[in-house]
């Protein structure tokens, strides 16, 4: 049973991996072909689906972690992958558009289709309670600075004033 398993979840792994590839080359296209149109230089044009696309994966994965941890996603991971999302739909809309609604609807599933793809894909991402608490340990050493929530319910006031004081003279 395992086998099948391992094998069913690799068929659905590349099978989500391939839809996405091919909206995410489909969408670049559409969101190039539109910048260009509308007057950006070339380099811009290039970058810019890189970047409303790639919000989408940062949001997301973002969002994962903190799921996969335990705690609420930040606002602004929500906020950035719904902003990304509407930016990618719409650009591809826009690029259908002049050709009529049929087209502008047709031109807009490359988009939804990348961002469907790419929410499955990472959560297909395997996840185990021993793989939170490692990422959780790794994101600890690698933030510098303590929670700031976390420390005002261990602590009085006069310690976080002192610890920000050391932190940053400006508060003091």
């Amino acid at each position: 049973m395992t086998g099948e398993r391992d094998r069913y979840r690799s068929l659905t792994t590349a099978a989500v991996l391939l839809v996405a590839a091919i909206a995410a080359v489909v969408s670049y296209m559409h969101v190039v072909s539109l910048a260009i149109r509308f007057g950006q230089p070339p380099a811009a044009a290039y970058l810019l689906p890189v970047s409303v696309d790639g919000l989408v994966a940062v949001s997301s994965l973002v969002m994962l972690r903190s799921a996969r941890l335990g705690v609420s996603a930040p606002w602004l991971a929500r906020t950035g992958l719904v902003l990304a999302v509407g930016a990618t739909l719409a650009c591809n809309v826009a690029y259908g558009l002049p050709h009529g609604a049929p087209r502008a609807l047709l031109s807009g599933s490359p988009a939804v289709a990348f961002v469907v793809s790419a929410e499955m894909a990472i959560g297909i991402a395997p996840a185990t309670d021993a793989d939170a608490r490692q990422t959780a340990e790794l994101v600890d050493r690698l933030d510098p600075l303590p929670d700031m929530d976390e420390m005002l319910d261990r602590y009085d006031t006069e310690q976080v004033v002192g610890l920000l004081d050391r932190l940053d003279p400006r508060y003091g």
